[in-house]
């Protein structure tokens, strides 16, 4: 599962002080998002991201999928 936010560090740090166990920090992607990686309660694995370009920037890549 996966959950976009405003801030996937402070988001991430949060959760980890909740509860959740770290799998991997937030990581800078190729397609300019933020992206953690928790396991959470009930065996849950859950994506954390942030996305580091506007709308309008993702909108004029080729092959985003962004529609307005």
């Amino acid at each position: 599962m996966a959950f976009e936010v405003d801030d996937a560090r402070a988001t991430t740090a949060r959760l980890v002080a909740a509860g959740a166990a770290e799998i991997a920090p937030p990581t800078h992607t190729p397609w300019q998002s933020l992206n953690s990686r928790l396991d959470a309660p009930a065996d849950l694995q859950i994506t954390i991201f942030e996305e580091l370009r506007t709308p309008d920037e993702r909108a004029t890549r080729d092959g985003s999928g962004y529609r307005r």
